[in-house]
C-alpha cells in the first residue's frame, strides 16, 4: 500500500489517493481515491470508475451488503460486479460501475447525499 500526497474533493472531504495490492485483480492492486465517512472507507477505482458497494451501504448504517438481493432485484449487475476477497481487508467487497452506484445511491443514499458529492458531484 502507498499514499500519494493528492488530494481532491470538498473542504469537508480530503480524498487520498492510495494503491492496493489485490491479488484477484487482473494487475494484482488497485489505486483508489479514498476518504472516512461513518466509520468506513469510501473507495472509487481510479482506472475504471468502479465504487466500493459495501463501504457506501455500510455509511448508510447497513451492516452487511446482501449482494444476492441486490442481484434478485437488478439481474444485469451480476455481469458488472466485481468481488474483491483478497489484499487489504480495506478494499474487500463488492465493487460496483460508477454509473450503476450512482443509479442506486440516488435512491437509497438521500441521508448521506452530501458526504457523497467527492464522488458524484
Amino acid at each position: 500500500m502507498s499514499t500519494s500526497n493528492s488530494t481532491a474533493g470538498t473542504r469537508q472531504h480530503n480524498m487520498t489517493c492510495v494503491r492496493y495490492n489485490a491479488p484477484d485483480t487482473p494487475k494484482g492492486y488497485i489505486i483508489v481515491d479514498e476518504y472516512p465517512l461513518n466509520g468506513q472507507v469510501l473507495m472509487i477505482d481510479k482506472e475504471d470508475d468502479f465504487i466500493l458497494w459495501s463501504s457506501l451501504w455500510k455509511a448508510l448504517g447497513s451492516c452487511e451488503v446482501n449482494i444476492t438481493r441486490i442481484l434478485e432485484l437488478r439481474p444485469d449487475l451480476s455481469r458488472a460486479i466485481r468481488i474483491i476477497k483478497l489484499g487489504n481487508n480495506k478494499i474487500h467487497g463488492t465493487w460496483m460501475p460508477f454509473e450503476m452506484v450512482e443509479t442506486l445511491a440516488m435512491k437509497i443514499a438521500w441521508p448521506i447525499r452530501e458526504h457523497l458529492i467527492p464522488f458524484f458531484g
